[in-house]
């Protein structure tokens, strides 16, 4: 038993070669869903601060 077994790319058997892709697409799905994330709370970030600069003004 080798603890580098994820990093093989070379299908070393059947189960590696299908859970490989299908770890890679979802890392890319939740990579996504952070950066749609990370764009909501910046843009609610930006618009709390003009509606508190503008309520101050």
């Amino acid at each position: 038993m080798n603890d580098n077994t994820m990093f093989v790319f070379g299908p070393t058997s059947g189960e590696k070669a299908v859970s490989l892709p299908m770890y890679s697409k979802d890392s890319i799905g939740m990579i996504k869903t952070l950066l749609l994330g990370t764009t909501a709370i910046r843009t609610f970030t930006a618009a709390g601060l003009m509606l508190g600069s503008a309520s101050a003004a």
